[in-house]
């Protein structure tokens, strides 16, 4: 039994491109990246005031995430937690406020709703009164020129009745003939 060489000869390992001079100058990429960006960040810090989210707590975050620290990360999420945790909060104060005020401008509505109620049936009451109080002195006018009417057509009445007689007297006269 002969061992038979393989023909082809086996293929050449490649040159490995990355090496430790290359990994030396990646980390020290990465380094001054990171020094960069903790710069940029507390730069922003300076000029981003009054926000909630705490810059500091950025930093740590951040580093946290370079880093494999697997408790540095968690304390980094209750940090935000709790900020999460007070906004909400702050927001359910807020939402009360809004809701307390929403229930006294109701009653207030309400109680503005009564006397409206109370002011519109006083004054329909009222007018009411008024429309009656009309009709009333209306007939009472009426009256009035009905008995001035009848007692005018009275008088004339009794004027022409009067005048009628003496005519009748003063033609009884003449036609006797002047006898007495």
């Amino acid at each position: 039994m002969t061992i038979e060489k393989n023909p082809t000869p086996p293929p050449e390992r490649p040159a490995d491109p990355f090496t430790a001079k290359d990994g030396a100058q990646l980390y020290s990429l990465f380094d001054k990246f990171q020094k960069d960006v903790l710069q940029q960040l507390s730069d922003l810090s300076n000029t981003l005031k009054g926000n909630q989210l705490d810059i500091i707590d950025l930093l740590s975050q951040v580093a946290a995430g370079l880093s494999s620290s697997r408790s540095g990360r968690l304390d980094a999420e209750l940090k935000e937690a709790e900020l999460e945790r007070e906004a909400a909060e702050w927001n359910l104060r807020a939402i009360e406020e809004k809701l307390n005020i929403k229930r006294e401008v109701k009653d207030k509505t309400l109680d503005t709703e009564q006397k409206i109620q109370t002011v519109a049936s006083s004054t329909y009451a009222s007018l009411e009164e008024k429309r009656r109080a009309d009709r009333e002195a209306k007939i009472e006018e009426l009256k009035w020129n009905a008995i001035k009417a009848v007692v005018g057509a009275l008088s004339v009445a009794g004027s022409f009745s009067i005048i009628a007689f003496l005519w009748w007297l003063f033609q009884q006269y003449i036609n006797r003939g002047g006898q007495p």
